[in-house]
């Protein structure tokens, strides 16, 4: 008895020491079962597991990440699991979504880009400044009614072109402006006439399904087509190349240039031309007389596209009005310059004023200085002074190039707008380049 008695007294005084708060807050405290206590112990325990993961986070893969953040794996480590957002900034790591997105919230969905039709019909546009797939195609049906076989290779020159730089992976947004394709474009123009021409006597003497049927006509449209796919592919880099050493100044048709005079310059195409227009000189003073001379600036706007025909000038003047009205007018400015120059300062001959010869250079540079310039009584000027300047450029590379039996093509016009251009950035006054080249409505 004396034993047990002792042993309770030290059970007592034991239980005494190990809780010896007062009775109040004994008899407030929480039972064991109570949800609040599951819930303490729930956030308790995760943000333990969670700090301890992230210390450990340097050393681990991305499988332990997608562990760490994922809610379902808390039950795995004997944690209750409670709706508790991980200390993570993603509620996925495998969701990348908002990443991915701009950072322009609230601008609506993305622009789905143009098609490959949609963006090698602005190419056609952007021969003449135009970005824009109903010009373009405008202007390509404007050229099959003077030359279905020309307007045949232009269309496969820009889409290949086009193609090539979308292979490649250049620049997109250029590539949707159509800027890689213009130069493609004029590389089949310059093809169909220079190099690989349709035979004059199967044109004049079979009829169309004759003629689609006929040897010489597909040997020539063979090699044309060959011929273009093969300079249109190097087009769009080539003007890459030309972008630096360029030294800020746009390449304009350079590309186009090299390209071409680089396999005239082995044809010599205008040599059999002089042979044969001996005998054809006398129709065509017959023709020249009674052509009215107005039709020479919408010629001249024609040969662009290196067609001879008042109706595809029309017709290009028609797309570049549905664009701007403002660079139609000065397309016919330039053009209506360029001719006046060559037929009273330069003493050429009346069959190239008429023909169109002496507007197609003038004509590019009047609009260049519409496309690139603000609108202002000095830009109007620029783009007179320039389409004069540019023509007598013609006459003299006309007679260098002459004498290597090959045209000069544009090259008087990206010599001319090159300077105009530097004018700009010269900080002439009433001169001033546009933030965004466009039209004469638009620039600011």
């Amino acid at each position: 008895m004396l034993l047990l008695s002792r042993s309770v007294r030290s059970v007592v005084r034991c239980s005494s020491r190990c809780d010896s708060r007062p009775l109040s807050l004994l008899a407030t405290r929480p039972p064991p079962s109570s949800p609040s206590l599951h819930v303490a112990r729930a956030v308790t325990s995760t943000c333990a597991w969670s700090t301890s993961a992230n210390t450990s986070s340097g050393s681990t893969s991305t499988s332990s990440t997608s562990r760490r953040t994922h809610p379902k794996n808390a039950s795995c480590i004997g944690v209750p699991v409670v709706n508790i957002q991980p200390f993570s900034t993603k509620s996925d790591p495998g969701d990348s979504s908002k990443d991915d997105k701009d950072d322009s919230s609230g601008a609506g969905p993305p622009s789905s880009p143009p098609s490959f039709v949609e963006t090698s019909l602005r190419g056609t546009g952007q021969v003449i400044f135009l970005n824009s797939s109903a010009s373009g195609a405008l202007i390509l049906g404007g050229l099959a009614v003077a030359d279905p076989y020309l307007a045949t290779m232009a269309l496969a020159g820009v889409t290949t072109s086009t193609l090539a730089a979308s292979v490649g992976g250049l620049d997109r947004q250029a590539l949707s402006d159509g800027l890689y394709g213009y130069n493609g474009a004029l590389v089949g123009c310059a093809v169909s006439v220079f190099l690989h021409p349709l035979p004059a006597t199967a044109m004049a003497t079979m009829d169309l399904q004759a003629l689609v049927a006929s040897p010489e006509v597909i040997h020539s449209a063979s090699w044309a087509l060959a011929s273009t796919m093969m300079g249109a592919s190097i087009a769009p880099y080539v003007s890459v190349g030309l972008k630096e050493a360029m030294g800020g100044v746009p390449q304009w048709t350079v590309a186009f240039n090299l390209i071409a005079l680089g396999a005239l310059l082995r044809t010599k195409p205008l040599a059999a031309a002089a042979d044969e227009g001996s005998g054809a000189a006398a129709a065509a003073e017959v023709a020249t007389a009674t052509m009215s001379v107005l039709e020479a600036p919408l010629r001249g706007i024609s040969q662009i596209f290196v067609v001879d025909s008042s109706l595809s000038g029309a017709a290009i003047v028609g797309a570049t009005a549905l664009y701007s009205p403002g660079l139609a007018g000065h397309l016919l400015l330039g053009s209506t310059v360029g001719s006046l120059v060559g037929y009273t300062l330069c003493p050429a001959p009346i069959e190239e004023i008429t023909c169109g010869l002496w507007g197609y250079n003038s004509a590019l540079t009047s609009m260049g200085c519409g496309a690139f310039f603000v609108h202002s009584p000095r830009t109007v000027a620029l783009s007179i002074g320039g389409a004069a300047v540019t023509a007598g450029a013609f006459g003299a590379l006309k007679v260098v190039f002459g004498m290597a039996d090959v045209p000069c093509l544009t090259l008087p016009f990206c010599a001319v707008m090159s300077g105009c251009y530097l004018l700009g950035r010269g900080g002439v006054q009433g001169l001033r380049l546009a933030l965004s080249p466009h039209s004469p409505e638009k620039n600011e």
